[in-house]
């Protein structure tokens, strides 16, 4: 899950919203999660084959050039899970860390970093979740002017470019 595009983070934040909605509308929605999961399983790319509710959350946090090493939502629209609350990890470089602390306070949900890297988001309510993802893409210049500092280019001009649909609008 490394380096996606903030145009796929959007993309994956729309299909997430489907899905949801799908879920909430059904008479049985944890029979709905369950056969949503089981299309996902057949088709493997709409969400990556992750979680509904933290997936917007993990593609933005990978085109934030962060690195995703886990993610859980916790049981929220039914099934057997591993964690018992929603949660995102990755591995972040210091600067990057710093910031998304800024933007997890902003989206009201709870973040810890440690000492090796890595940045632990979690929450007591998924829906936060998608509203981190929102923030995060809203803030993706911020995040792509963290990327272009990088020692790797000490010219910005001669920085790759980013792919055009990625300065449209959120």
């Amino acid at each position: 899950m490394r380096r996606l595009s903030w145009t796929e983070a959007k993309r994956v934040l729309a299909e997430e919203a489907r899905l949801i909605a799908r879920v909430e509308a059904a008479e049985d929605p944890e029979g709905e999660y369950e056969a949503i999961g089981e299309e996902e399983y057949d088709q493997d790319t709409d969400l990556y084959g992750l979680d509904i509710g933290v997936a917007s959350t993990v593609v933005a946090l990978s085109a934030a050039r962060c690195v995703p090493f886990t993610s859980c939502n916790g049981g929220a629209f039914g099934g057997a899970h591993y964690e018992r609350y929603p949660l995102v990890a990755v591995f972040a470089k210091r600067a990057t860390a710093a910031l998304l602390l800024e933007k997890a306070a902003e989206a009201d949900i709870g973040m810890e970093q440690g000492s090796n890297g890595c940045v632990v988001a979690f929450s007591d309510d998924i829906r936060k979740f998608r509203r981190f993802a929102e923030v995060l893409i809203r803030s993706r210049k911020q995040f792509d002017a963290l990327h272009l500092r990088s020692p790797r280019y000490e010219n910005p001009k001669k920085a790759p470019r980013q792919n055009v649909q990625d300065d449209l609008p959120f």
